[in-house]
């Protein structure tokens, strides 16, 4: 699926923000501290589990299935720490008391660690062979995720967007976004691209001096692999 978005010229820009809002009006979550883990076999002030027993859970070889709309094979991750950096997170909740009717918190903020660990991910078909390194947040033994950014030039698959031409765009960018559980994680991949087009984009037949809008930005899904530990 390919998407395009466009920068406007009405509405107001929200309020930016280093908080991250939980979906119950202006409800957030706001950092409280961060500190470094000397021990991660420890739990950290607060926390009921150790970076340990994350690493455990995680920090290991994976192995499963890769889709994309060329059809499916076999795909590979391994997750590794290597004594890099671990910090565990505290979050307060900012519930927005400016209304008359307050609910409950969408959620609560829990505290997590963020581990600093090497990824290597590839495909039996070639379409993706990366290299890299991303942050392992969990806020409970069972449960993480991680976001990885690769630009176009440092992509070692195959795999390329086809929905626009890379040169006409500023910034061309694979997202690797993992979730799950110790018994199976979810990657899916995406392209992006972003800043105006070296061209028009868009030919809406009207002239250019006319306010004709051009996309700021477009999105296309690559694949996803889903996997389980190796044993």
């Amino acid at each position: 699926m390919l998407l395009l978005f466009f920068v406007g010229c009405t509405g107001s820009p929200a309020d930016s923000t280093d908080s991250v809002p939980l979906g119950n009006g202006a409800d957030s979550c706001e950092e409280a501290s961060r500190s470094a883990v000397v021990d991660p076999a420890d739990p950290a002030d607060g926390f009921t589990f150790a970076a340990a027993d994350l690493l455990a859970a995680f920090a290991r070889s994976w192995a499963g299935t890769w889709a994309a709309q060329s059809g499916s094979t076999d795909a590979s991750l391994d997750l590794a720490w290597t004594d890099g950096g671990i910090e565990a997170v505290t979050y307060t909740l900012h519930q927005d008391t400016g209304g008359a009717m307050q609910g409950a918190p969408s959620a609560d903020c829990s505290s997590q660690y963020e581990i600093a660990v090497g990824f290597t991910t590839s495909t039996a078909d070639g379409a993706l062979n990366e290299v890299g390194a991303v942050t392992l947040i969990g806020a409970a033994a069972d449960a993480a995720s991680f976001h990885a950014d690769i630009d176009i030039g440092a992509v070692g698959g195959t795999t390329r967007p086809s929905g626009w031409l890379p040169e006409d765009w500023a910034s061309n960018t694979l997202s690797l976004d993992g979730a799950g559980t110790p018994e199976q994680l979810q990657v899916s991949a995406t392209w992006h691209a972003s800043s105006a087009p070296s061209g028009p984009a868009v030919d809406s037949g009207a002239p250019t001096d006319t306010g004709t809008m051009s996309p700021s930005g477009m999105t296309e899904g690559a694949g996803s692999m889903t996997l389980t530990p190796v044993p």
